[in-house]
């Protein structure tokens, strides 16, 4: 990785596509507001302590985490983007988001462990992946996308039953959900008739114009290819 200038003060950090094992945001200053480190192998991440008060977008698509350990409050961060991680452990991520990220909007994790992927386990089906929406948006009341699709106001109204809070979510290689899980969301699908439907194509986010350091050290990058600046 690229050593940081003698002016640390960076507002957007991008580092895609390298061979990074482990990335610490520390050295680019407290000002960080974006960090992309997407198409890496990193296990490990640390000091984003330092820049808690002004992150507002974090991209950590394709690397190898195994979780997401938030020591202290993020109050800005808005877009947390973990595709394609090993993520295994939803309720301890959930336990971290719920308490550190009180603004968080979008959250995506498609492609781990703990997130049910038709393309990627053939056990599972839809009602898997809805019963899981309804888990994360029990305790993360505060999104409007999840995944590939926005939450409609009805899916929200749905998963605020106590049931969703504790339920024992669907885990590759296990036995699947019981039929009452299947149950429920049969008798709630019809209602969803109207709900929004997944956007199409990619979703390009506004311009903006003033003056920001910049630091990219990558090439390319997924991003937040779903979400537009009016979906926040």
């Amino acid at each position: 990785m690229q050593e940081a200038s003698d002016d640390p003060d960076f507002s957007e950090i991008c580092f895609v596509g390298g061979d990074l094992t482990e990335f610490n945001v520390r050295r680019f200053g407290p000002d960080v507001r974006r960090v992309d480190v997407s198409f890496n192998t990193i296990t490990r991440l640390g000091g984003f302590e330092c820049c808690a008060d002004n992150l507002e977008e974090l991209i950590l698509d394709n690397n190898q985490l195994d979780g997401l350990e938030l020591i202290c409050v993020f109050p800005k961060l808005h877009t947390l983007s973990l595709n394609k991680n090993k993520i295994s452990n939803l309720k301890k991520l959930l336990h971290y988001l719920k308490t550190s990220t009180p603004s968080l909007r979008y959250l995506s994790l498609l492609g781990n462990p703990t997130c049910p992927d038709q393309l990627t386990d053939d056990f599972v089906d839809d009602s898997d992946y809805q019963i899981y929406r309804y888990h994360v948006l029990y305790h993360l009341r505060t999104l409007k996308f999840l995944d590939h699709r926005p939450v409609s106001f009805v899916e929200m109204m749905e998963a605020l039953k106590p049931l969703y809070g504790n339920l024992q979510l669907y885990h590759p290689k296990s036995t699947p959900l019981p039929d009452s899980g299947s149950d429920l969301l049969n008798k709630t699908s019809k209602n969803k008739a109207g709900g929004p439907q997944p956007p199409q194509g990619q979703g390009h986010a506004r311009s903006r114009q003033g003056k920001r350091k910049f630091k990219y050290l990558g090439k390319n990058s997924e991003g937040n290819r779903f979400i537009r600046d009016n979906d926040l």
